[in-house]
């Protein structure tokens, strides 16, 4: 059975992203002792000017990266129901935030006290060098959450991975390098329509049924 967590990563890296699933916060403190703060179930890192073009025509990615011209880092929350952020990541005392940003770089002191000072209050921060936002897939949305939050529906991420593989059918066939998730959504999309996909895939991964809603555009592009 694959998971969830490999699902958003593979999302992430259809969409430019650099990643990494499971990343652990150890503890910070020697009063701590052995045991990890929590862990963050993908980090991703997506560079300006990024472009791939596969068969002489160019991915598009979403519409939440696409139009970017500067450096995008994530940490992303993956679950079955309704959105939300696990408390180390809304916890300001205990600093979680603050050491993922540390463990990732590129950042003077004063920079990573207002990225993560950002982070924790609105869910995003955002300069004109760097991007930093949590982001949570999840069944359906929030309201609960933080306006900067990135919330992506799994019918939407699943319907974008539909979309990419259809649009370069032909140049992406020899994939035996993708990782598992990434073959599974390949093999499951054969001979399906993207709203049968979707659902299928809702039901492979665990994903519960939400209240019925207007069918989603596909990307005009299908990439």
């Amino acid at each position: 059975m694959h998971s969830l967590d490999a699902a958003a990563e593979w999302f992430l890296r259809l969409n430019g992203f650099f990643t990494v699933q499971n990343f652990v916060v150890h503890p910070v403190r020697p009063e701590e002792g052995s045991r990890q703060r929590t862990d963050a179930d993908v980090l991703g890192i997506r560079f300006p000017g990024r472009q791939e073009i596969v068969g002489g025509r160019p991915l598009v990615d979403h519409a939440a990266f696409r139009d970017a011209h500067w450096p995008i880092f994530a940490i992303a929350e993956v679950k079955t129901g309704r959105c939300r952020l696990n408390g180390p990541w809304t916890s300001h005392e205990e600093q979680n935030v603050t050491n993922v940003l540390r463990s990732f770089g590129h950042m003077s002191n004063a920079t990573f006290e207002t990225t993560s000072e950002a982070l924790y209050q609105k869910g995003r921060f955002k300069s004109g060098e760097l991007e930093a936002r949590l982001l949570c897939f999840g069944a359906s949305r929030s309201e609960d959450l933080s306006e900067g939050v990135l919330q992506l529906e799994w019918e939407e991420a699943f319907g974008f991975i539909f979309d990419r593989y259809q649009a370069f059918w032909r140049a992406k066939r020899e994939n035996q390098q993708w990782p598992p998730v990434g073959r599974f959504l390949w093999n499951q999309s054969r001979h399906r329509e993207r709203e049968s996909f979707t659902r299928k895939m809702l039901e492979a991964f665990g994903v519960p049924e939400q209240e019925p809603r207007p069918r989603l555009q596909a990307n005009s592009d299908r990439a």
